[in-house]
């Protein structure tokens, strides 16, 4: 994705609730939001801002988007504006037709496939453009209810025997925003959670609640402290420590780099929950 040099980029996620999704998918997303919002600055000191947060859609808010069997309720928003060259009403109308496209650069790429990427997700689409002054999309999808899961929903069957799971976890990772949606993942599969920003703060914590501990989930890169060396320090407190690594890198390229140590555990990042609950109920039965 090519951004110009004179074009500043901003973030902004709030704490949001979990969406239930395709990873890859949503990533596609994201990335075809950024790259139809830098092609549609031509003029200098451009600037796209990429905002994450929850909103409560009613019927009005509905009745203004691009959608299948959407329904009113709350939704996480992940909103790309820009201040581009803008469209027309007449262009937006057409925008997510497969094969259409429009002299204003970049706003027929991949629009076909944000739509139905969306639509597969129960999710909508919003759009507010105005010619010459910029564009903000809103990728709308319906947050996901972990009101009514609870531990003894989640079980597992081993032999024909089945085994509800309670237990705490130690989950470390550098960043924030991850540490929010994993916290809220786990909670929801009715664990105990404590946090840690780094190894060498993971560590401590083990050390002071080694009984209490279940299982470590942990991030791969950190600061300080990488995962390596955090595992192995766990390791010399507990030979018997269960851990549980995450890492953006391939399982092969994670193992490579434990060799020195025993047979891991692996589970890719982003996170899919379906995957987390699989690789956390093995270690805990």
């Amino acid at each position: 994705m090519a951004i110009g040099k004179d074009t500043q980029v901003m973030y902004q996620v709030d704490d949001v609730s979990m969406v239930q999704g395709d990873a890859s998918q949503l990533q596609q997303v994201v990335m075809n939001l950024l790259t139809n919002a830098a092609e549609a600055i031509t003029h200098p000191f451009g600037e796209i801002k990429l905002h994450i947060f929850e909103l409560d859609v009613d019927a009005e808010y509905l009745a203004k988007c691009h959608h299948n069997q959407a329904a009113i309720g709350r939704y996480v928003c992940l909103e790309v504006s820009d201040n581009g060259c803008g469209m027309s009403n007449e262009v937006i109308d057409k925008i997510f037709e497969p094969f259409y496209s429009t002299k204003f650069t970049g706003r027929g790429l991949g629009m076909s496939a944000i739509f139905g990427i969306t639509l597969g997700h129960q999710g909508m689409i919003a759009i507010e453009s105005t010619l010459e002054q910029g564009t903000a999309i809103r990728v709308l999808l319906p947050c996901y209810d972990v009101s009514g899961v609870n531990e003894g929903k989640l079980s597992v069957k081993t032999d024909g025997v089945e085994y509800k799971l309670s237990a705490t976890v130690l989950l470390v990772d550098d960043e924030s925003q991850v540490l929010v949606m994993a916290r809220k993942m786990l909670e929801g599969f009715g664990l105990d959670v404590i946090t840690a920003h780094n190894g060498k703060e993971a560590v401590e914590i083990y050390t002071q609640n080694m009984d209490g501990i279940d299982l470590v989930m942990l991030d791969l890169t950190m600061p300080e402290m990488n995962g390596n060396d955090t595992y192995a320090a766990l390791l010399s407190l507990n030979t018997k420590v269960k851990v549980l690594i995450c890492s953006g890198y391939t399982e092969e390229a994670v193992k490579s780099d434990f060799c020195q140590l025993r047979e891991l555990t692996f589970i890719a990042k982003p996170y899919h929950r379906s995957a987390v609950w699989s690789a956390i109920s093995k270690l805990l039965v």
